[in-house]
């Protein structure tokens, strides 16, 4: 299990928060083009602004503010 970072960390990107979304947050809904997630220990929320699929986009997660 990851280690809960969520209220340290402001953004996350690629692999990086690839793995941290799959392995600790917990899908809660879309927001708009993106998808948000949610920390299961904090309820902190995060917004993936990955950019739609095309090569070369790095995926990117960025925390919400309350």
């Amino acid at each position: 299990m990851v280690p809960c970072r969520c209220q340290v960390l402001n953004h996350l990107t690629g692999a990086i928060a690839v793995d941290y979304a799959r392995t600790h947050l917990e899908a809660v809904g879309g927001a708009g083009t993106g998808r948000l997630w949610a920390c299961p220990d904090t309820g902190v929320r995060w917004a993936d602004e990955t950019p739609p699929a095309a090569a070369g986009h790095v995926a990117r997660l960025r925390r919400q503010e309350r």
